[in-house]
């Protein structure tokens, strides 16, 4: 009896063991996935911090050409004040009226600039 009750222990404790070795032997399979997933995020983040500075970059150089064709688009403009508007209320006055207005004006102020509607790109208020 004593021997059955040894053997069955034994076989039990080769039992167990198996079962230990497949689990350390998924510990270590389940460790090293870790370590490569951890890589590739090491490795991710660091191409999208690559990528966040090259479009700041990007960015930093769009709002400057932008900058640069406002300027030009500014180049020829002119800002005049104290031309009063109509009387009338609620009147959208159009850029032909206005360009008229400025063109008449300049002319009274200065007689011996020659000055044409045609020379005005465009008027607003």
């Amino acid at each position: 009896m004593k021997d059955d009750t040894l053997k069955s222990v034994e076989h039990k404790l080769d039992i167990l063991e198996g079962k230990l070795f497949d689990m350390e032997k998924e510990n270590d399979n389940l460790k090293s996935k870790i370590n490569q997933l951890e890589k590739q995020l090491v490795t991710t983040n660091e191409d999208k911090a690559q990528n966040i500075t090259n479009l700041k970059k990007i960015l930093h150089d769009k709002t400057g050409q932008l900058n640069n064709l406002e300027q030009y688009g500014r180049r020829n403009n002119i800002r005049i004040s104290g031309i009063s508007e109509s009387l009338e209320k609620n009147t959208n006055e159009s850029a032909e009226t206005t360009t008229n207005k400025i063109v008449h004006i300049l002319k009274e102020k200065f007689p011996k600039i020659n000055l044409q509607e045609s020379d005005i790109d465009i008027a607003h208020r």
